[in-house]
């Protein structure tokens, strides 16, 4: 899986990757991905709480929907 791929490459503390389909979001961390509908606050808020809690400066979590 494409996201499994980006985790592995992915350096700490701090780096994540986001892509979206038409539908989906995802935001991978080297840890943790975050998969949510578009246009889903909850599931942005809860990806945007551990990129923070992860040290990315919040004007990099505007990864848009």
């Amino acid at each position: 899986w494409l996201a499994d791929q980006f985790a592995q490459a992915l350096d700490r503390p701090g780096w994540y990757v986001d892509f979206h389909t038409e539908d989906q979001k995802y935001v991978v961390f080297p840890d943790k991905t975050f998969v949510y509908r578009r246009g889903d606050a909850r599931g942005r808020a809860e990806a945007v709480a551990y990129a923070r809690s992860q040290g990315v400066p919040h004007d990099q979590c505007d990864w848009g929907e």
